[in-house]
């Protein structure tokens, strides 16, 4: 099972090196404007991205429309991380 937030509850998540915030998408996209705090991370290059994450982080990720959070959360998670896709992705933030 895959832990999710609302784009509401990431608004109380203040960015850490406790708390991160995961930007998915394509750093040209991630370029034109991101979550304030969130970090680019392209979900094409997991595979290399996630050995290099400290799993005392808790990770929240946060996409275009919300799937592939969902399958890097689910990811992440698999690989012992704690990890939490934003439900919708940006098209549900303020």
């Amino acid at each position: 099972m895959v832990n999710t937030i609302s784009a509401r509850q990431l608004l109380r998540i203040r960015p850490d090196r406790r708390h991160r915030i995961l930007d998915l998408r394509e750093p040209e996209e991630f370029a034109k404007g991101h979550y304030p705090g969130a970090e680019n991370y392209p979900f094409d290059e997991i595979k290399v991205w996630r050995k290099e994450l400290p799993k005392a982080a808790a990770y929240y990720l946060l996409c275009e429309h919300g799937s592939l959070a969902l399958r890097a959360a689910g990811e992440l998670t698999e690989c012992g991380y704690t990890a939490a896709a934003v439900v919708g992705g940006y098209r549900y933030l303020p």
